[in-house]
Parts: C-alpha cells; sequence; structure tokens
C-alpha cells in the first residue's frame, strides 16, 4: 500500500504559500526579480539550478524510453513531458552554464501498469525533489519558479494515478 499523498501536499502547499509571501513581502511589487545575481557576484542558486535540470532532464528521460517501450502510453505522458520540457527551457533561458544532460541509464519495465507506475513514482520523487531545492533557494524568483515546477509534477502524479487517465489542471 503506498503512502498517503495528503503529507506531498502539505509540503507543496507550504512551498506555494512561501513563495506567494515572498512575493507580498517584497512589496508586491509586480516587476520579477532577476534569477541572475549582479555582475561579478558568484551566484548562490547556481547548484540548485543545475540540480533542478538534472532532475528534470531524467525526468523527461524516463518518460521517452517509457514512450519508446509502450508507445500506448504517449497521450497519457505527453502532458508532463511537455511540462517538463518547458521548465528545462526556461531554466536554461534563465542561467548561465551548459544545459543539464541526464547520468543514469533508465529501466522502463516491460508491463505497461508498471511502467505507468513506475513514471507517477518518479513524478512523486521530482515533485519532493524540487520542493526541498525551492526551499533552499536564495533568490526569491528562483524559488518561485522551483516550487511551480514541483507543483506541476505533482498534478502529472495524480493525472498518472487517476484511473480515468485524468489530465492535470
Amino acid at each position: 500500500m503506498s503512502a498517503p499523498a495528503w503529507p506531498r501536499r502539505r509540503v507543496l502547499g507550504a512551498v506555494t504559500l512561501g513563495a506567494v509571501g515572498g512575493w507580498v513581502v517584497a512589496g508586491c511589487s509586480g516587476a520579477p526579480e532577476p534569477l541572475r545575481p549582479s555582475a561579478g557576484a558568484p551566484d548562490p542558486d547556481l547548484a540548485i539550478t543545475r540540480q533542478v535540470g538534472s532532475t528534470l532532464v531524467a525526468q523527461v528521460d524516463l518518460i521517452t524510453r517509457t514512450v519508446e517501450r509502450h508507445p500506448g502510453l504517449a497521450g497519457r505522458l505527453e502532458p508532463a513531458r511537455a511540462a517538463h520540457l518547458e521548465h528545462l527551457a526556461t531554466l536554461v533561458d534563465a542561467t548561465p552554464g551548459d544545459a543539464p544532460t541526464a547520468t543514469a541509464p533508465v529501466v522502463v519495465p516491460a508491463r505497461r501498469r508498471l511502467a505507468l507506475r513506475a513514471v507517477a513514482d518518479a513524478e512523486a520523487g521530482t515533485s519532493e525533489t524540487l520542493a526541498r531545492l525551492a526551499f533552499r533557494a536564495r533568490s526569491g524568483a528562483l524559488a518561485r519558479l522551483v516550487a511551480s515546477m514541483a507543483a506541476s509534477a505533482a498534478q502529472h502524479e495524480q493525472a498518472l494515478r487517476a484511473p480515468d487517465g485524468g489530465s492535470p489542471a
């Protein structure tokens, strides 16, 4: 039996409230703060952006390999893959350095149902990892960006676990 989803929802809710609260405390200027620090200053969040990128690349790789092995899952998995690719593009555009790459080999279960469960489990892990990274970010803009990515992964996990193949809100 799997663990209840509510603790993860509470974590994501706290991340979201923290991000919104940071925006309110910042004066609600509406002007986004840059993700990059001023010229010459070392970027305290560079390690976080690299971890976020690696996490997203690994998830895209898993989804891609799963669809290659189980083409019938393409319709269920494409929304998550597309969202992760958009998040990666945003991250790469906003930070200096090379684009992240996957490092671990991907193993896709032979049975379709188990492969879908593996992707849903990985979405849960991605969500939790991104939520932790959002809490560690020093930049408010980065924290908000990563928190939104965590929430997206949580929604995709729920959609993949839905018996009717529901789609994320």
